[in-house]
C-alpha cells in the first residue's frame, strides 16, 4: 500500500443541519490531507462539480465524504467520485452520529473530526473493487400464501418468472379467507371476502408458473452470489398416509383440547 497517498475531504454544511452544530473551520484547520473543502449541499449537482474537479487537479487517490448517514447517499457519492473506483470513497457520517445528537458544539467538533479521521485511515488501506456480473436464476420463493403473497407471486408469474409459494398454513389465502365481508375503498361498500379472493386463488392455483408448498416453513436461507438457499421444512397431513382417511373418529376420543389455529386461537 503506497504511503504517500492524496486524500481528500469534503464536508457537506447539510443546509445548516451540520454547521449549526459542527465547527466547519475548525474541522478543517485539524486536518491533515492533500484538500478540504465545503459546500452548503454536497450531495447537488453542484457539489458534484466540486468533488469532480478536485480529484482532477489535485490527482486525488482516495475521497472522504463528511455528510449525513451512508443509508442516505452513499450511492450518491460513490456516483460522484468517478472516475475513481467508488469502493475509494467512505462516508463519515456528522450529522446523525454528530450534530443531531449534540448540543455541545465543542463535543461535536470533537466528534466529528475523530469520525473523519477514522474514515481517512480506513480510505488508505482500501483497496479498488470491481463488480462481479453473474447470471442468476430466474426464480422467486414467497413466503406467505395470504392475499399480498398471493398478488406478488402472480405478478411475478405473469412476467414469466417461476415462482413458488411456501405457506405455513395448509392451505393458502391468509387472514381474508377467514373473513365475511370486507369493505372496498373502489365501491366504497362492503363485499363479500370469499367473492374477491376466489378469482385470485384460482388463477394462482391454476398458473403453469406458481408451485405452491402449503404446511412448510422456512427454516434457514443462505445468499451466495446473488442468489438465495432456502430449507423447507414441510410437516405431514397425516399421522400415516397410509393409514388415516382424516375421518375425524380420533377427534372424538382425544381428551386434549388446543386452540384452533382457524380461528385465531379465539375457540378451542
Amino acid at each position: 500500500m503506497p504511503e504517500d497517498l492524496k486524500v481528500g475531504v469534503f464536508i457537506c454544511e447539510c443546509g445548516g443541519n451540520i454547521s449549526d452544530t459542527v465547527d466547519i473551520q475548525k474541522v478543517k484547520d485539524s486536518l491533515n490531507v492533500e484538500v478540504v473543502e465545503q459546500f452548503v449541499n454536497l450531495c447537488s449537482l453542484n457539489g458534484r462539480k466540486i468533488i469532480r474537479d478536485a480529484i482532477f487537479d489535485h490527482h486525488l487517490d482516495r475521497v472522504v465524504i463528511a455528510a449525513c448517514s451512508p443509508i442516505s447517499h452513499e450511492k450518491t457519492f460513490q456516483d460522484y467520485v468517478q472516475p475513481l473506483n467508488p469502493y475509494l470513497m467512505d462516508m463519515a457520517n456528522i450529522r446523525e452520529q454528530c450534530s443531531w445528537v449534540h448540543n455541545d458544539k465543542d463535543g461535536a467538533t470533537k466528534k466529528a473530526i475523530t469520525l473523519i479521521n477514522a474514515s481517512i485511515e480506513k480510505v488508505k488501506k482500501s483497496d479498488a473493487v470491481n463488480p462481479i456480473y453473474c447470471q442468476t436464476p430466474n426464480e422467486v420463493a414467497v413466503i406467505g400464501g395470504g392475499i399480498a403473497g398471493m398478488n406478488a407471486a402472480l405478478s411475478l408469474a405473469k412476467q414469466g418468472t417461476k415462482v413458488t409459494i411456501i405457506e405455513s398454513s395448509p392451505s393458502i389465502g391468509g387472514h381474508m379467507a377467514k373473513i365475511g365481508k370486507v369493505f372496498s375503498p373502489v365501491k366504497i361498500a362492503e363485499e363479500c371476502g370469499m367473492c374477491l379472493l376466489n378469482p385470485i386463488l384460482n388463477e394462482v392455483v391454476w398458473n403453469e408458473n406458481i408451485e405452491i408448498i402449503t404446511n412448510a416453513k422456512v427454516i434457514e436461507s443462505e445468499r451466495r452470489a446473488g442468489t438465495y438457499n432456502l430449507i423447507v421444512e414441510k410437516s405431514p397431513r397425516y399421522v400415516d398416509t397410509e393409514k388415516c382417511i382424516a375421518c375425524g373418529k380420533c377427534a372424538e376420543v382425544c381428551e386434549v383440547e388446543v386452540p384452533d389455529d382457524w380461528n385465531d386461537g379465539l375457540s378451542k
